[in-house]
């Protein structure tokens, strides 16, 4: 696949993304296998997830046997979502900005402490082993 081309998670097995033609994919966005139940199409939804439409997106598979009576795209207990790639890109740099900051906050907290406390010593060493 080129930078610009479409990117396919799958939640299982890694072959299942050859189950598309990749030139049908948009490569403005990230397809997601899904789990085909009410509750994991809802998780993805509000996460800016939508269903692929075979006649909307125009997205073909390369196997008849993943075609269903409706017009979305199924892979045995799967059905195929897709997002803009913006809104993954944004969505994942919040989540590791988020991370990010939790994991500093403690050192960033004892190093305030620390300057508060009046202490001459500007290096400051902490024993991992609590000795």
């Amino acid at each position: 696949m080129s930078a610009l081309a479409a990117s396919v998670s799958s939640r299982a097995d890694p072959q299942d993304v050859q189950l598309l033609k990749e030139e049908t994919l948009d490569p403005n966005k990230t397809y997601r296998w899904v789990q085909n139940s009410p509750l994991q199409i809802a998780k993805r939804s509000t996460q800016g997830y939508e269903l692929v439409s075979r006649t909307e997106d125009e997205v073909e598979t390369l196997l008849d046997n993943t075609k269903a009576p409706d017009d979305y795209i199924y892979n045995g207990d799967s059905v195929l979502m897709c997002c803009s790639k913006s809104l993954v890109k944004a969505r994942r740099s919040r989540t590791s900005r988020i991370a990010n900051d939790r994991l500093g906050a403690p050192v960033t907290e004892f190093k305030t402490e620390h300057q508060r406390s009046g202490a001459r010593n500007s290096k400051v060493l902490i024993d991992e082993e609590g000795e």
